[in-house]
């Protein structure tokens, strides 16, 4: 399923959003799990009273605009990096990077999506063998442990 998200501006009430179709407009960009079937027409939908949730899935919903559906990832990095109380890099900044999974082998692992991670200045405190997938964040993570050093195996999925 993809996610679309589009910029308002200012509040719309139930009865503007009913009253006519909201135009989407700019560039839409998805990206696809699986196999995705992908409709855009030219056409409008007006809306009277409440919609049912059989009613939402009969008709397509019209998108207006550019629509870009992104590549799938292709590759996959596993990385293990050693963690201590000293500031360690899990991941550099990366433009291609489209998902981060970080995998806490042992003790309490602070991870900060930014630089200086620090027992107070963090993201995901994740205990042992815990895991956090971060997605749609392309910039360096960093981690640190608040006592004793162990491995956080990294995995970068990217295009």
């Amino acid at each position: 399923m993809s996610v679309f998200t589009n910029e308002v501006v200012g509040p719309l009430t139930d009865v503007e959003l009913r009253a006519t179709p909201v135009p989407i407009s700019g560039t839409v960009t998805a990206t696809p799990t699986g196999t995705q079937d992908v409709n855009v027409t030219n056409a409008s939908l007006a809306v009277t009273g409440p919609l049912t949730d059989a009613e939402l899935r009969a008709t397509p919903v019209p998108i207006s605009g550019t629509v870009s559906v992104g590549a799938s990832p292709s590759v996959a990095t596993v990385t293990s990096v050693s963690v201590s109380p000293t500031v360690a890099t899990l991941s550099a900044s990366n433009a291609s990077r489209t998902k981060c999974i970080v995998h806490n082998e042992n003790g309490t692992l602070f991870v900060k999506l930014g630089s200086g991670a620090s027992s107070t200045s963090y993201s995901y405190r994740l205990t042992s063998n815990a895991v956090v997938e971060i997605a749609g964040y392309t910039g360096i993570i960093t981690a640190t442990k608040a006592t004793g050093t162990s491995d956080a195996l990294v995995t970068e999925v990217g295009i």
